[in-house]
């Protein structure tokens, strides 16, 4: 069941992430520089400037801490299997 959901969890950050990417490639690249001292373009330049980043920070975090998790588990079933190995010899 953990599998399912990290598995979800990684599909959906992933093609957020590369959506978003995408979409600010598409406004920084394509928006001209003296359009960026107009007020109207200012809330367009801090969506597509900052919602990547915080999309993708938010992936970032929530990988480390289901590898974390992944770390964790593995270290206490090898401790499982050092407590059977010491149990039978």
């Amino acid at each position: 069941m953990e599998g399912v959901i990290y598995s979800v969890l990684y599909t959906g950050i992933y093609y957020s992430t590369y959506h978003s990417i995408q979409l600010y490639n598409l406004f920084i690249l394509y928006i001209p520089v003296y359009d960026m001292l107009f007020i109207n373009n200012c809330f367009l330049i801090l969506v597509t400037r900052f919602v990547p980043i915080i999309i993708f920070i938010c992936g970032l975090c929530i990988i480390s801490l289901s590898i974390f998790n992944s770390i964790n588990s593995f270290i206490r079933y090898l401790s499982i299997v050092k407590s059977f190995i010491h149990l039978f010899s």
